[in-house]
């Protein structure tokens, strides 16, 4: 089995990676990233699925225990949407589902999310400034205890230059060289 990790990954930073490998580590276990697909509604306009999924692909290459999934993309033809998390879990079988404090917070507003609660355990790593004490689903997830990162995708797409740091040396240079006109 593993462990899901759904996100834009809208780019991957270096944060997405270490969390991941930590939570591997953690669980013995291997870590497979899951990006939306464009279907996703988001406040923000995604980088084409296409480019965040050969990101993903490319920065993990070689790094013990990481992969990547085209799942939700395959699922958008058989379901005519963008699957929920819920619904992924039926096609794409797992121990865990790794999730933010960010997102986390408002998992009660999910699709089916006692459904999804009920199917697997929520790995929650957390984020500076989400308290997630008062969530509905606080005992019933597994809260990491671990050093929190500063890093946000958002804060990348808008000033990537500045932000070169945040991201793995590989992701930057694709983005360089490759896909700069999808994060300008």
């Amino acid at each position: 089995m593993s462990i899901l990790y759904p996100g834009s990954f809208n780019p991957i930073t270096k944060a997405h990676i270490d969390i991941a490998k930590r939570v591997a580590d953690h669980f013995d276990d291997e870590v497979i990233f899951i990006p939306a697909t464009n279907a996703y509604r988001k406040d923000s306009l995604l980088t084409p699925f296409c480019v965040r999924y050969d990101l993903i692909k490319e920065t993990i290459e070689g790094i013990k225990r990481l992969k990547v999934s085209d799942i939700e993309y395959r699922l958008l033809d058989i379901l005519g949407h963008q699957p929920k998390t819920v619904e992924t879990l039926d096609y794409n079988k797992a121990n865990y589902l790794l999730v933010g404090a960010d997102n986390f917070k408002y998992m009660d507003k999910w699709y089916k999310a006692d459904e999804l609660f009920a199917k697997i355990k929520v790995v929650v790593y957390p984020r500076r400034g989400y308290d997630i004490r008062d969530s509905k689903y606080y005992d019933q997830a597994i809260i990491l205890k671990e050093d929190l990162f500063d890093i946000s995708s958002t804060d990348i797409r808008a000033n990537l230059e500045d932000t070169k740091t945040s991201l793995h040396p590989k992701t930057y240079d694709l983005i360089m060289t490759k896909y700069k006109r999808y994060f300008q």
